[in-house]
């Protein structure tokens, strides 16, 4: 498996320049702004890079949530309306960086030296995230994984979820169910990449008192007849927390596992 510094070092690997901010503008208003801390996940792979009253930022995400980013442009932050896009890169042969240094040879072909700190302008950087992860065709797992992509916290970097996946070799997923509404939703997550995610549906026991009904079970009928649909769940009992009634628990389970 994966370890944090390994999925961290593949993760940031788009850079976005984020310009016109208020000077007394945070990296934890950036963050709200930009629901940066919407998982766990992006807590760890997100890097801001804020110089103090410079006016811009730059971040550096996940692929698959730049696109996410670049939607926040002319949105306001603190009364200004913001400029957001992919960070500009800078020739290699207009310019050189050298510990820290730029060198920038002039019309005369004369060196120029700018001590420029990190970020002074829009060039391109070289980050500690920007390489991905290749995993060795001998180390893939070649398993069928069931993954929970319904829940929200997975909203902003479905995507990248699927990547990593992919890239460990798991080459087929099971989206669970854990309410009629995300049983649906897993269903349709399965068809927008047939052949990789399928469907479980069913309701679980912490939802059995609240989520099921009169009408629960002909429409979970008519679920698992659709060709997305490999499996009912997540389903069972769970008399650890109790969310639902026991009794309640065990004949919503039965109704489900005829």
């Amino acid at each position: 498996m994966l370890d944090v510094a390994q999925q961290t070092a593949a993760a940031a690997n788009k850079k976005i320049y984020i310009g016109n901010l208020s000077p007394d503008v945070t990296k934890e208003d950036i963050t709200q702004h930009f629901a940066l801390d919407a998982t766990p996940y992006l807590k760890s792979a997100v890097k801001i890079e804020l110089p103090s009253r410079k006016g811009y930022a730059f971040l550096f995400v996940p692929e698959a949530f730049g696109d996410h980013v670049i939607g926040f442009d002319g949105t306001e932050l603190n009364s200004k309306k913001i400029k957001v896009e992919i960070a500009k890169a800078r020739s290699p042969s207009q310019t050189q960086r050298t510990n820290g240094r730029l060198y920038n040879r002039g019309p005369n072909n004369q060196r120029r030296v700018f001590n420029y700190g990190f970020n002074r302008e829009n060039y391109d950087q070289h980050s500690q995230f920007l390489k991905p992860l290749v995993v060795p065709p001998k180390e893939l797992l070649h398993a069928i994984d069931v993954v929970n992509l319904t829940n929200q916290m997975f909203a902003n970097d479905t995507d990248y979820v699927i990547a990593r996946a992919l890239s460990a070799g798991i080459f087929k997923m099971v989206v669970t169910g854990n309410t009629l509404k995300k049983s649906r939703v897993a269903v349709s997550l399965s068809k927008t990449r047939p052949g990789f995610l399928y469907a479980a549906v069913g309701v679980h026991p912490h939802w059995s008192q609240k989520e099921w009904s009169d009408n629960s079970l002909k429409e979970l009928e008519e679920l698992v007849q659709l060709p997305e649909v490999v499996a009912v769940g997540e389903v069972g009992l769970d008399l650890n927390r109790n969310y639902s009634p026991p009794e309640v628990q065990e004949t919503v389970f039965e109704k489900q596992t005829p």
